[in-house]
């Protein structure tokens, strides 16, 4: 259990690590292109160019869906441990009073 525990952390680790560089070459591909087209005389106007927030706003959008679906499975497992907890208790008893 514990082995698989370490391994799923590490796969983990490995996927947010490769999403994160993943994020970054894209930005320098544009960063790289922006700069080839500026050396040609072209500009962009402020009206044009993409909100500083919007990174910020998919990260927040990303941990938001992320903790309602943890928030969900909390509270199924919540309930499951409730009803083997009745179940337990509820079969317990009857198995006692069936030698009373």
């Amino acid at each position: 259990m514990l082995l698989v525990l370490i391994g799923s952390l590490i796969l983990m680790g490995t996927a947010f690590t490769l999403l994160a560089r993943a994020a970054g070459m894209s930005r320098v591909r544009t960063k790289d292109t922006l700069a080839q087209i500026d050396t040609y005389g072209f500009s962009v106007t402020a009206a044009e160019t993409a909100p500083a927030g919007a990174a910020r706003s998919l990260v927040d959008a990303v941990a938001t869906l992320l903790g309602q679906a943890w928030e969900l499975m909390a509270n199924h497992l919540s309930a499951f441990r409730t009803r083997a907890i009745v179940a337990a208790t509820s079969s317990e008893s009857h198995f006692l009073m069936s030698f009373a």
